[in-house]
């Protein structure tokens, strides 16, 4: 069946990454900004222009891919077998990079990638949940693969690669600095001098850098051959300023301990190879200076959001891996753990538990969302419209709507420091609103713009309450 080891591992991961993530493929909503991303992706679909028509303080990357997954396929279903098959492709290329790094040792390069997948299919908000993380993070591995080659066209391409990454999310800078900074290092290790090494690194850096800016240069130009530059401008500048918090040492050190004791073992394996002398000096050293830059891209933006640790994932998986070496050095118990006939039961042991307890969390609970999605679909008229208010803008796609404003997102109108960032005229959108009378509104509570919600007691009757939660009222 399998030709090669590396067709075997591939296939090892993608049924890895799929069983562990198969019950999260299920409910319309694991998280508010995957369905920002839908239905933002989906109006793109239908001719709509990110930042003018629709708005949103992310980079323009991350609706790009969404919008190919649903060109393809208009399914929440497929778009999150498409993440797990993401994972697995990551999981692949970090494989691939090991073995470049340490050919004789296929076993650490295998376990490298199978510790990734389970770092990013465990816990909901940690990776299991589709974000930007998991998407960039396939970038960057790909970039390393890339990087390792040595050759210089590959460092442009792996460049590219980090470009594409980048406007996903900016943060992929620091993986490249880390890349760059990994790549000068080794040249002085190997014995290069260091003039020679300064003049190969700027050369290298900066065919890579170019390959990095040319997806941000096509973005910047398509807004500006489209008339909507300003805007895209304001997104891409302005708004990430005013968006960012006061730096909090504290909660980033909390933020940084929950993650490292949430994957125990596998952050107790990262630090034990780290800090264990007869582990290879350079692969520790790269490790090292990985880990470093991605602590600083996670905690850079002072926000206590799991999902930004997804991408200290691959330097935690790349080091981790070693552990399980054929020729590492552990510790006794360690040894017998790892025997196969304590080990494989174990491990099985594991999978089977993360699988029952995705099932409950993702699987088992009522799907709301869906559910009032059905109640609409068997009412809406193809003349009648829609407006979310502050429940799950998913139903948007799950009822093939369009948003009547440009925030897409259920809290830009309603949080005071979105307001802010993308200085929103929240008159303006509550006129367009009432102005607009959407046949449909949906809330759950109460709306948070009094306004609005005097609007909706006076014009709009209740017609049916969703799990006790969603309330759907209809124009009178």
């Amino acid at each position: 069946m399998f030709t090669t080891n590396y067709q075997k591992v591939l296939f090892v991961l993608v049924a890895l990454s799929v069983v562990l993530r198969f019950f999260s493929f299920f409910p319309s909503v694991m998280d508010h900004d995957e369905s920002t991303y839908l239905v933002i992706a989906n109006e793109m679909l239908h001719h709509k222009t990110l930042y003018t028509d629709l708005i949103d303080i992310k980079p323009p990357g991350i609706f790009l891919l969404y919008a190919l997954q649903l060109w393809l396929v208009k399914s929440v279903f497929f778009t999150r077998l498409v993440t797990a098959l993401v994972v697995a492709a990551t999981a692949y290329c970090l494989y691939i990079a090991k073995r470049q790094q340490t050919p004789n040792n296929s076993q650490s390069a295998f376990t490298t990638g199978v510790i990734y997948v389970f770092l990013c299919s465990t816990f909901t908000f940690y990776g299991v949940s589709p974000n930007t993380e998991l998407y960039f993070n396939a970038f960057t591995a790909l970039a390393l693969v890339l990087f390792n080659k040595q050759r210089l066209v590959y460092y442009f391409f792996g460049g590219l690669m980090m470009g594409i990454g980048f406007i996903i999310k900016y943060m992929v800078l620091l993986d490249f600095t880390a890349f760059m900074l990994w790549a000068f290092v080794a040249m002085l290790l190997a014995g290069v001098s260091l003039p020679k090494a300064i003049g190969q690194i700027f050369v290298r850096a900066s065919l890579a850098f170019v390959g990095l800016l040319l997806p941000l240069a096509a973005c910047h130009l398509y807004y500006y051959l489209t008339n909507n530059f300003d805007a895209y401008y304001f997104i891409t500048y302005i708004a990430p300023k005013r968006y960012a918090n006061t730096w909090q040492p504290l909660h980033m050190a909390q933020l940084i301990g929950d993650y490292y004791l949430r994957f125990l073992p596998i952050s107790f394996f990262f630090f034990y190879t780290l800090f264990q002398s007869k582990s290879p000096k350079n692969e520790r050293l790269f490790a090292l200076i990985w880990t470093f830059l991605s602590l600083i891209a996670v905690t850079l933006p002072s926000n206590r959001f799991g999902h930004y640790t997804i991408q200290l994932m691959l330097p935690t998986a790349y080091l981790a891996g070693s552990f399980f070496a054929a020729d590492a050095v552990r510790p006794k118990w360690a040894n017998v753990v790892l025997q196969k006939n304590i080990g494989y039961p174990l491990l099985a042991l594991i999978i089977g538990i993360i699988v029952y307890l995705q099932k409950h969390d993702c699987y088992d609970k009522p799907d709301i969302p869906q559910q009032t999605a059905n109640y609409l679909n068997a009412h809406l008229q193809p003349t009648e419209t829609l407006y979310t208010g502050n429940t799950q803008h998913i139903v948007y796609l799950l009822t093939n709507q369009r948003s009547p404003i440009a925030y897409v997102h259920r809290n830009l109108i309603f949080d005071k420091k979105h307001i802010r960032s993308i200085a929103i005229d929240t008159t303006a959108q509550i006129n367009r609103l009432i102005a607009l009378q959407p046949t449909y509104i949906l809330q759950q509570d109460t709306l948070p713009n009094k306004r609005l919600q005097q609007f909706v007691q006076q014009q709009y009757t209740l017609v049916q309450t969703i799990d006790n939660k969603v309330q759907i009222f209809r124009r009178k």
